[in-house]
């Protein structure tokens, strides 16, 4: 069995160009700062009696909608409080993004500033989450299916003190939150990431290239490959929730 996304075959984000100059990432912190964000998500209580639960975000990809990954709610570790926020892009018909792309002869584009001013937001969010629910602040993990995906990996080094490690279903890692992280001595980011190898919509061509990057850069990458296309499958669901247990557990 498998979880397959059939709407996003409309978001080819690795051939995305940025509209904007591509030093934003450096002065990224500094963009607008929203104190309120005010996402609408679904939410799953911890199945346990737990003092400050550890805390899972999981965001959508492009075309979908907070239902789409609170699907696997029952399957993840039962100690969670598990949040699964709607993108604030209404495409209609229940369809949703994070950021807007756009076509060009070139390809599909995407405006550098708005991707870096939803990581700020979505680490605002995470904030007032954390907060509302008294999370263990230690414990904060971000994650998504690509679009998703890639503002969770994004997030995740912008603010790497935040979170206590990053979930990368089928993303990628766009240049603006590269450039950031090659400005760092070390990083401690803490990820998982997965790619289907047979992915046409996300391509696996890159994919061992950055986790390398942030290897070197001294990030801790548990990076899983799969023979499937745009997809999570059973297995990758399975591999995900191991490694969240083991780092709750840590």
């Amino acid at each position: 069995m498998k979880w397959t996304f059939s709407f996003l075959i409309i978001a080819l984000f690795f051939g995305c160009k940025t509209e904007t100059p591509t030093d934003t990432a450096a002065n990224s912190q500094s963009e607008q700062v929203i104190t309120n964000v005010d996402y609408q998500y679904e939410v799953r209580q911890p199945k346990v009696s737990i003092d400050q639960p550890p805390l899972l975000i999981l965001m959508h990809g492009y075309g979908s909608n907070e239902k789409d990954l609170f699907a696997w709610a029952d399957y993840l570790d039962e100690r969670l409080l598990i949040i699964c926020p709607r993108g604030p892009k209404d495409l209609g018909k229940g369809r949703y993004s994070w950021f807007d792309l756009r076509s060009s002869d070139a390809g599909l584009r995407y405006e550098s500033k708005q991707v870096i001013q939803t990581a700020n937001d979505i680490a605002t969010f995470a904030h007032q989450i954390a907060e509302k629910y008294n999370v263990n602040p230690n414990k904060i993990f971000l994650g998504g299916f690509s679009q998703g995906a890639i503002l969770s990996l994004g997030t995740g080094v912008m603010f790497e003190d935040k979170f206590a490690g990053i979930i990368c279903l089928s993303g990628s890692f766009y240049r603006e939150f590269g450039r950031l992280l090659n400005q760092r001595k070390d990083s401690n980011l803490n990820v998982f990431l997965s790619h289907g190898r047979n992915d046409t919509v996300l391509p696996f061509t890159e994919v061992e290239d950055y986790v390398k990057f942030i290897r070197d850069k001294g990030g801790k990458v548990e990076a899983k490959y799969y023979d499937a296309d745009h997809s999570v499958t059973t297995q990758n669901l399975k591999d995900m929730i191991g490694w969240l247990s083991k780092n709750i557990d840590s």
